[in-house]
Parts: structure tokens; sequence; C-alpha cells
């Protein structure tokens, strides 16, 4: 007796095959029973007892740890027993139960409880009778598939119904068989992307019956087994891309193609590739490596005939082939057009070749490079079977420099093939160049020092490229040209010869090329007087070790330095003053120049004066359009980003239009430390001393280490000055950060005759709580006048005490100072003492009270006290005056807006003139 279940029940089970009871539809991640891959197992014979061999795989999807409860119904006498099962992976094998009673098609149901979830699923299963005497399928015994890339598809049919299946597959093979009825099944082949061939082995088993085997040769290629006698047929880009993964085979190209995306330029071939008159078009390879190619390299035993490329583009490091880098086999009737580029050993075949080539052509291929450079092969080794190789090639002794050309010279400039021709491509302006053969005859102008030229040597569509520095002056010179003086200075284009300025630092010097100089410590020059016009050019990674007085580039400088930039300096010294272009500069000039990289000190004296620019500057010298990105570290001291220290001296010295970023860094105690001037000495104002105007610094400046509370005199251009009117600081701007321990101002520490100033969007902070602690957004301290000033946009944040309180303009005063028609605008003073936090000034004590006035306060500018007197001759100033605008400040307060300041974006006034303004770029 046969049991058939209907369509129409069979089609309501699956429908509802793994369903949650009362719900519909599944979520992400929400756990699912896979009915197609779930499985009943094992032959099932109408009237025997189940054995071990049978059972219900069930599959499921983002499964839990956790432990479920399964069981079935009964049908046709088979049945799953309830049990609880730990779930662990996305499949687990149930034992079946129980003896079939009758043959057919069934439904079995399976019921998984899983905490407060139930799920069914539904399952079809057949059952067979018990006479089966052998195994009836429709699936070959031995077959082939062919162009597997992705899948392949075998369906067949079998008898008995439920004929058991093992399945053998290669390496990048998977395989699963489905059932489709109940004598209809599929065989699925799925292939990886480096998958070449194999063998696919399923065995059919019912009980005692002989086992059923078909075997299913399975490959990505057309055709072929990839043997010598049948290759591998290749038709399209994919399967060209597939012989990486199995090079020791056999192919052969049935069809051109065209811009292949294959990665065979790392493969070695130990097979063959025949191109069968086929093409390979638009191929290309940028690689920066050796042995590039098509192909890395072909084996002893590798071949390639009867191919071409057309449009081929291959780029590499050295021995770059346009079909291999490295050639061991043959290469039989292959044609290659294209560019093929590389430094060394560069070829349209091969870039280095031990084995044959024969029969090729490369006569449309353009091949480009350094030295070596052939139609075949750049590397002809021994024992290589060549035909009608050329190779363009030059000695070690071809000319890279050229000197004396103060006249008419000719050079030769030989390399073979003797009849390969010269281009000259570029040379200096106004030199004149006639090739003659493999000679150049130079006419050079009048005035010429030195220059690059760039030669192509050409044979055919082979081409190398040559660069040759060419020079006015005799080989073995340090200078380019010129006498050392002021109407023809000594030229420079070397180190050494910038090295040599030491033998005569009274002369005239002027540079002609940038100079990256050796890891060689620079020797300090003791004394210049001299130039040096760095013409703008740089000199990069100047190492700096001082130990001596005065140390840096020069130790005592009176002389002119200007358009220089220094590049990447590493100084350290324990000098008693250090300045990476001078250790001291009396009278003298240095402008328009760029420093940056670091300094580290580890000097202990207070007396000590370091500059990212000068260390001492005195006696009438001048610093302008000087811009540094310097990060200084140093204990004790006077430190500038650009001066350290300014002494008292007769005629006035000055420092303008100076610009400073990076960082100082200082980890002691007492230190004048200013991001441009640290110190200035004893002196008269208009007389004796100096004076800082239009400059601007962004520095990061701080003290660290236990000492750090201690230091004091910190400003963000200014340190502090020792007498009142010594060093007056006009028009000159700070955007950057203060973080230190007292005494300390966007402008100055302590400073004096400050007037047309600005601070924007500084931080001045306090990184310890002394008692005699002061911050002010100008000044510290303030000596003599401050007028004319804004802070805005601003945080100051520190101690406050009754003698020295915190102030948006100025801490406290001495010498009678005051301050006058000055504005905080946008900022905020916070004092650990609330009530010592003022908007304009703290201490009015030692100032000239009656001087004081037209001092404003702006839009939102706040304070710890939180209360304000409104008076512009107060600590806390007037409250924001109406309108307030361009004529409030010029009209009220006495602002120049004709040279000195204009209106910013943000509706208040800003400096038209601070800093940097020369032609450099500042790192």
């Amino acid at each position: 007796m046969k049991k058939i279940l209907s369509f129409i029940l069979i089609t309501a089970s699956l429908l509802q095959a793994c369903k949650k009871d009362s719900q519909s539809g599944n979520a992400p991640g929400r756990f699912e029973v896979i009915v197609p891959k779930s499985s009943v197992d094992g032959n099932l014979i109408m009237g025997q007892a189940t054995t071990s061999a049978n059972t219900f795989t069930l599959v499921t999807k983002n499964t839990p740890k956790a432990a479920a409860t399964i069981s079935s119904d009964t049908i046709n006498g088979l049945y799953i027993k309830s049990s609880s099962v730990s779930l662990a992976g996305d499949s687990i094998k149930l034992p079946l139960s129980g003896t079939p009673v009758i043959d057919g098609i069934f439904n079995i149901t399976v019921t998984i409880k899983l905490s407060d979830a139930v799920y069914v699923c539904t399952k079809e299963f057949y059952v067979d009778l018990p006479n089966y005497s052998a195994i009836t399928s429709t699936l070959p015994a031995d077959t082939s598939v062919n162009d597997v890339i992705d899948s392949a598809k075998i369906n067949f049919n079998i008898t008995p119904y439920t004929t058991a299946f093992g399945i053998a597959v290669p390496a990048h093979l998977t395989a699963q068989i489905t059932n489709n009825s109940r004598e209809s099944r599929t065989l699925t082949i799925y292939a990886d992307n480096q998958f070449v061939s194999g063998d696919v082995v399923i065995t059919s088993t019912f009980k005692n019956v002989p086992v059923l085997t078909s075997k299913i040769h399975v490959s990505a290629f057309s055709g072929g087994d990839g043997s010598v006698a049948k290759p591998f047929q290749v038709g399209d880009t994919l399967r060209l891309s597939r012989i990486q993964y199995a090079a020791d085979k056999a192919y052969q190209l049935i069809a051109n193609i065209t811009g292949p995306k294959t990665t065979l330029s790392g493969v070695t071939l130990t097979g063959s590739i025949d191109g069968n008159g086929k093409t390979i078009s638009n191929y290309t390879l940028n690689s920066s490596t050796n042995n590039s190619g098509f192909l890395a390299a072909i084996g002893a035993s590798g071949t390639v005939k009867n191919l071409s490329f057309t449009n081929m583009s291959v780029s590499g490091k050295d021995y770059v082939g346009g079909l291999a880098g490295i050639n061991n086999g043959t290469i039989n009737n292959v044609t290659i057009a294209g560019n093929i580029a590389g430094n060394n050993y560069v070829a349209a075949l091969a870039g280095n070749n031990f084995g044959s080539i024969i029969s090729c052509d490369a006569s449309n291929a353009n091949v480009s490079g350094t030295n070596y450079i052939a139609t075949l092969a750049g590397n002809t080794n021994s024992g290589s079977a060549q035909t009608g190789n050329v190779v363009l090639s030059t000695t070690p002794s071809f000319p890279t420099e050229v000197y004396g050309l103060a006249s008419t010279q000719t050079i030769p400039f030989a390399f073979t093939p003797s009849g390969g021709t010269i281009t000259v491509k570029s040379a200096p302006t106004g030199m004149g160049t006639v090739v003659s053969g493999q000679s150049i005859t130079f006419n050079p102008p009048a005035g010429f020092i030195s220059g690059n030229m760039q030669l192509s040597l050409q044979s055919g569509k082979l081409s190398c490229t040559r660069n040759v520095m060419l020079y006015s002056k005799t080989q073995g010179a340090l200078f380019d040209a010129g006498n050392g003086s002021s109407s023809n200075p000594y030229i420079i284009s070397t180190e050494a010869a910038l090295r040599a300025i030491i033998n005569d630092p009274t002369k005239y010097y002027q540079l002609a090329a940038d100079i990256a100089l050796s890891n060689t410590p620079w020797t300090t020059i003791p004394a210049f007087s001299g130039s040096f016009d760095g013409s703008g050019y740089k000199i990069s990674n100047l190492i700096i070790n001082s130990t001596g007085p005065d140390g840096g580039f020069i130790s005592k400088h009176s002389g002119t330095i200007k358009n220089v930039q220094l590049l990447n300096v590493n100084a350290t010294t324990t000098s008693t003053g250090f300045g990476i272009i001078a250790g001291i500069q009396t009278g003298g000039l240095i402008q328009n120049a760029i420093v940056t990289g670091t300094i580290t000190s580890t000097s202990a004296s207070a007396a000590d004066t370091l500059g990212g620019v000068v260390g001492t500057l005195t006696s009438g010298g001048t610093i302008t359009q000087c811009g540094t990105n310097i990060s200084i570290t140093t204990p004790l001291g006077m430190v500038g980003g650009i001066v350290g220290c300014l002494t008292a001296s007769s005629p006035l010295s000055t420092i303008s239009y100076c610009t400073t970023k990076g960082s100082i860094t200082i980890t002691a105690a007492k230190n004048r430390i200013g991001g441009i001037l640290g110190r200035a000495g004893g002196g008269t104002a208009g007389t004796v001393g100096g004076k800082v105007t239009n400059c601007a610094s962004s520095a990061t400046i701080k003290s660290t280490d236990a000492l750090a509370s201690s230091a004091n005199g910190i400003g963000g251009i200014f340190g502090a000055d020792q007498n009142a009117g010594t060093v007056p600081i006009d028009q000159c701007m700070f955007t950057g950060t203060v973080i230190t321990g007292f005494s300390m101002g966007g402008i100055a520490g302590v400073g004096s005759n400050i007037t047309n100033c600005l601070v924007n969007g500084a931080t001045l902070t306090s990184n310890n709580t002394p008692s005699t602690g002061s911050i002010g957004g100008i000044a510290g301290t303030d000596k003599n006048l401050l007028t004319t000033c804004i802070v805005k946009n601003s945080t100051i944040q520190g101690i406050g005490s009754a003698s020295l309180q915190l102030g948006g303009i100025v801490s406290s005063f001495q010498n009678n100072g005051y301050v006058a028609n000055s504005v905080v605008i946008n900022s905020v003073i916070n004092a650990s003492t609330p009530a010592y936090a003022f908007r304009i000034f703290g201490n009015s004590a030692n100032s000239t009270v009656a001087s004081i006035a037209n001092n404003y306060v702006g839009p939102n500018v706040s304070t710890s006290a939180g209360t304000y007197t409104d008076s512009p001759t107060g600590a806390d100033g007037g409250n924001t005056p109406s309108p307030f605008n361009q004529s409030f400040f010029q009209n009220t307060l006495g602002f120049n807006f004709s040279s000195i300041w204009k209106m910013d974006t943000d509706g208040y006034p800003t400096l038209s003139s601070a800093g940097y303004n020369g032609n450099y770029i500042i790192p």
C-alpha cells in the first residue's frame, strides 16, 4: 500500500514551514530554521526499524547558545522523541525513531521550543519498498562540466528514493544534492574565485545493494584538462586570471581578450600559454617593484608562444618586461606593441633573460628607462638565445656633471648602440647646445654659473633620460663663480661651498641652489661681517651641537644675512648664549629669513640667552621679516621665538615684521620668555635700547616640571624689561597660548610703552597657585603707558590676590604705569578668588591714576567677580557704548585707521600689518 499526499497538502505544509507560531516574516538577526538545507537522512524502508543512520538534520540561522526542546509528530510510524538539546552551532542531528508502515511521500513536522517562542518546521521525506536490489540513477558515471566560474547544476533521477549520497570535492569547490520530488534530485557545484579544475565524486548507497559511483570532471575553463595535449581553453579575462592558481598547467587562448583584469604580474609560469594567434589588448600594469610584467617570471619549464599584445602599458622598477620580468623558459612568436617603462634592464619581452626568445616582434614597442633599455631582453645572460636584440646602455663614465663651461666646449656623451642619437630636452636658460652624433657643443651665456640639462638617448623606439649638471667652475672648485666682492659674490650650490664660508667670513656670498646637509654637525662660523644672500633657497637638516659661548650657525654676527630658509634644524646647546642664525648680533642685519626645527638647551644659568634667530641683539642690530616655527625646550634663561635678549646700547636695535609659531617649553623657575623677545636690558627709551614693532606670534609657551608654578615674566610677544621704556612695543598681535606660573600677559609679562597691540583668541592660564601670581590680557605688569590696545575672544584663568589681581588688560602697574583708550571684547576673566578678577586692570598701586581713561568693555565679557563698576577710568571699565563701531574707536579712543588699524570681519578692529610680510611660506 502506498500513501502519497496531495499536491495541495504538500504546498500548504511548505508555505508554513519554519514559522514561529502566531508570527509571519523574519527580522534581521532573528533565529530561523533553514528548510532547504534541513533533511531526513538515511535509507527508510517499509517495515524496517530505523538505525543510527536515520537522523533529522536541523539547519538554523542566528542560533543562540541555549537549550531547546525538540520533538515531532508521528508520521507513518516515524517520529523524533521529545528531548532537551543544547544549541551550539547552526546544524544539529536528531535521532529519527520508529518503523515505517508503508512506502510513499510524507511530511514530518518538527517543533522547536526556544525560551518563550515555538517554531515549527515541516520537511518532506520518502519511504522505499524493501525489494530493491540495485540503484538506478541518470547521473552519468563519468562526465565533464566546463566553464564553472560561479556554480553549475546537474539534474538527475534516482531510485530507491531514499538513496544516501556521499560527496567528495577538490579544493575551492563545494557541492550539495537537493530533492526536487520523490525521484528528482539536483547536484549543485559551487566554485570560489581560485578554482581551476578538479573531480567531484558522488557515491550513492542503499542498504546492502552495490554502491553506485559517479565522477564529474569540473573545470573553470571552456575545455581541456590542463595537459599539453589538451590545454585549458581560455576565452575571457576571468579564465585568464585563473592561470595564477595553477601556473604549472597548459593553457590556450580561444578568443581575443580586451582590457584583462588579471593579476598574473606576481606569477611564475612553469606551464605553458599558447596564444593560438589571439591578441590581448589594453593590458595595463603600474608597479613599483622589480621583476614586473604581464608575468613576474617564466620558469625553466615554462613556455609562452603565438601570442600578441597591443596597446600594452607596463611600468615597474628594475627588470621590467612587457611579457615577463624574468625569463628562464621559452618565448616564441610573441608580439608586443605599446609602452614599457622602468629603471634598469627594461625590455619589450623580458627584463632579465636566461632562457630563449625566438621569432618575437617588438617593432611597435616603446621602451624607456634609465639604463639597459632593450627591444627583447634588457639583461642578456650567458646561454640565452637571442634574436635581433638591441640594448641601449651607458657606461659608468657617462657624464653626470660637466665642469668648466665658462666658454664654448664640446663634450662627448657616448653610449651603445653607437648609432643612437641624442635629444636635448631642456637646458639652462641661454645655454646654446648643438648635437653632433653623440657629442654636444655648449655655448654658455654671459654670467652662466650652473644649471641642469636633461638628455634623451634614443635608438629606434628605445629611449632613456639622463640628467646632467652643468657648471662654469672647474672641477674641484668650491664656489660656482664669483670673487667674493659685493659686485661679484661667491656663488654656492654645494654643502662643501657653504661650509667654506668659515675660511673668509668677510666676503659676499650668494646661494644658487637648495642644499640638503649631510649628518655632519655644523662648525660654527666664529665671526661674520660679510654678506650672505640666500636668494630664497633652502638649507635643510642643519645640525648644531653648541657647547661654547654664543653658539649657532654664526657665533658673532655683524654683517648681512638675508633671503634664506633654514629648515628642519636640529640644535642642542649648553651655551651661555645661542641663536640658530647667530649667538650674538652686534649691529648688522638679518632680513627675510625662515627658520624651522628644534632647539634643546640644557644650560642652567638664568643669565643665558636663547633665541630662535639670535641669542643676544645689541648695538643697533636689525632683525626684520623673519618667521620661525621652532620647538624650543630649555630650563632657565632669557628666551624668545626670535631674540633671547636685547641689551642696552646705542643706536637702537629693532625687531619688526616677524612671526613665530611652534612652542617654547620652560623646565625651571625664574625666566623672561616671549614669543618674539625674551628680555630687554637697561636703558632709556629713544636713546638706547630698542623697539619691537609689527610682530605676531601664535606660539604655545608653557612651563613644566616641579618649578613650573614659579616661572614668571612671560608674554606672548615680550617677556620682561629691566627699566621702564627700554623697549617700546607697537602694533603686535598674539593668538597663541601661555600656561605658566605668574606675571604673564598676552603681549608682555612685564612691559612698558605698549601701544596699538591686539590679543585675539588667546589663552592665558596659571598652572599653579603661587600667592604672587598675576595675569593681564595685554601685560601682567605695565610700566609707563599702555594705550589703544584690544583683547578679544580670549580666556584669562588663574589665581588672584589683593596685591596682584587679574585684569582683562593689565594686572598691576610699576613706574607710574597706566592704561588708556583700550577695550576688552568677548572674553572671560576668572580668578581662583572671584573678587580679584577685573575687566580692565587689577591693583592700581604704582600707577598714574589720573591718566587712566577711556577704557571700555564690549559685549560678552565676564569675570568670576560677577559685578562691575561702569567707569572708563575704573578697574572694570565702561560698559559697551552705543554705537560700538569704527567711529567710536577712531574718534573717541583715537585708533589710527589710516595706517595701523582696520575693521575685521567680526565688526571690531584688527591690525593692518602684524607679522611676517616676506614672500616665503612659514611651514
